[in-house]
């Protein structure tokens, strides 16, 4: 029962900043390395840090007005999808820069805390990196009607799920899509 005054106290410091700034603001999160709140929108980028206060980072900024999707690694660097089909990686020195090694169109972007690995997918190609690497492909993708994938998603076992509007692929470690 002693911890109730703490979670009033935390909610209620934490309250301000969302209702402040949560107009137009997606589920779209992840966390950073220094603990602080990522939250994609309408209208840009949200941080909000563990100390309550929240940073907005607008197209300016990002370089791109829509958000689709924000994972982070195991250190806690934050990758951005734009509605543009870009992946930028934030830097606390340099701010969202586009990641290289990777094509535009990209549809989907996914985390996988175990191995470490970030994931991006064209509607044609599965890539993926760690921390400090480039990224490379490591499947091709032959989706029927050419829809783009909308969901990757890593499973406890090894296996890459990938989806779109009317497929849904098992890729094995090491194998091709089924």
């Amino acid at each position: 029962m002693h911890h109730r005054p703490l979670l009033l106290a935390l909610s209620v410091l934490l309250s301000f900043p969302f209702t402040l700034a949560a107009d137009g603001f997606s589920s779209v999160a992840a966390t950073g390395y220094d603990g602080s709140l990522w939250v994609a929108g309408d209208s840009g980028v949200l941080r909000i840090g563990r100390n309550g206060r929240a940073i907005s980072y607008g197209e300016d900024a990002i370089g791109t007005s829509t958000v689709t999707s924000i994972v982070a690694d195991p250190s806690g660097n934050i990758f951005l999808l734009g509605g543009d089909g870009l992946v930028r990686c934030y830097s606390f020195l340099d701010g969202f820069l586009p990641l290289e090694g990777l094509p535009s169109g990209v549809s989907a972007l996914a985390s996988n805390l175990i191995t470490g690995q970030i994931l991006a997918s064209t509607s044609d190609a599965l890539y993926s990196w760690t921390s400090g690497s480039r990224p490379i492909q490591i499947a091709a993708l032959d989706l029927p009607s050419g829809d783009p994938v909308t969901s990757i998603v890593p499973s406890a076992d090894g296996a890459i799920w990938i989806v779109s509007s009317d497929c849904l692929f098992r890729l094995e470690s090491g194998g091709s899509p089924i």
